[in-house]
C-alpha cells in the first residue's frame, strides 16, 4: 500500500495580521506584553492593532516584538512571539480575544457552520446531540457556550453525522468565513466545525 504524502500549508504571511493571544502580563513602566503565535500576516513595531472580541473593540500600539528574548524588527505568520502593547491594561485583556490589523475582522455571536460529530469509537458523543444539549465551542484559545439551530426537520445529530447548523454564541467572538473550531464536552473533543457564513 502506498503512503500518502502530507502537505503542510505554508503560513499566510500576506494576509491581514491576526494573533490569538494566550497570556498577558504587565511590564512595569512600559506597557502590557501578550504572547501567542501569529496566525497570519506580519507585525512591526509601531503598528496599530485592534483587540477584538468579548467587549468593545479597542485600538492599541505594538511598541516592541520579542522572540526568545531577542528583539525583532518584524514577525510573520507562524512565529511564537511576545508583543509589548501600549494603550491597554491587563484587566482589559481576556483569553479568547484576538489582536488584528485594524478593521480586518469583527466580533460576532451568530453564524452558520458546517459541523461534524466524531463517531463514538473516535471519541465522539455516545448519544445523539440535540439543539439544547450542544457541546461547548473551542475557538482559537478559549471555549464558549452557545446554542444551535439544527437543519429543518432534524431534532438531533447522531455520532458521525455532518450538518450545516446556525450557532448563537453567548459572547461576541472574532469570526470570519473559514474560522475553524472544535466541539468539546467534559474536556474532550467530540466534533469539529468551520464557519461558512456570518449572520450577525
Amino acid at each position: 500500500m502506498e503512503e500518502t504524502e502530507t502537505v503542510e500549508q505554508a503560513p499566510d504571511v500576506d494576509g491581514p495580521f491576526l494573533l490569538a493571544f494566550e497570556d498577558a502580563f504587565n511590564v512595569p513602566n512600559r506597557g502590557v506584553a501578550v504572547t501567542g503565535t501569529i496566525e497570519r500576516g506580519t507585525v512591526t513595531p509601531g503598528s496599530e492593532i485592534d483587540i477584538v472580541g468579548l467587549g468593545e473593540t479597542r485600538t492599541v500600539t505594538c511598541v516592541e516584538i520579542r522572540q526568545r528574548n531577542q528583539v525583532l524588527e518584524q514577525a510573520q505568520a507562524g512565529a511564537a512571539v511576545a508583543l509589548l502593547l501600549t494603550g491597554v491594561t491587563v484587566d482589559q485583556l481576556t483569553r479568547g480575544q484576538v489582536l488584528a490589523r485594524p478593521g480586518s475582522i469583527k466580533a460576532h455571536t451568530r453564524f452558520e457552520a458546517d459541523v461534524e460529530l466524531l463517531a463514538t469509537e473516535a471519541g465522539g458523543p455516545k448519544e445523539p446531540v440535540t439543539g439544547g444539549s450542544w457541546p461547548r465551542f473551542h475557538i482559537r484559545t478559549a471555549e464558549f457556550g452557545g446554542s444551535v439551530e439544527l437543519p429543518s426537520g432534524a431534532d438531533a445529530l447522531k455520532p458521525g453525522d455532518t450538518a450545516r447548523v446556525t450557532v448563537t454564541l453567548e459572547s461576541a467572538v472574532a469570526l470570519e468565513d473559514g474560522t475553524q473550531f472544535w466541539l468539546r464536552r467534559a474536556g474532550r473533543t467530540v466534533g469539529v466545525g468551520t464557519v461558512v457564513g456570518i449572520v450577525e
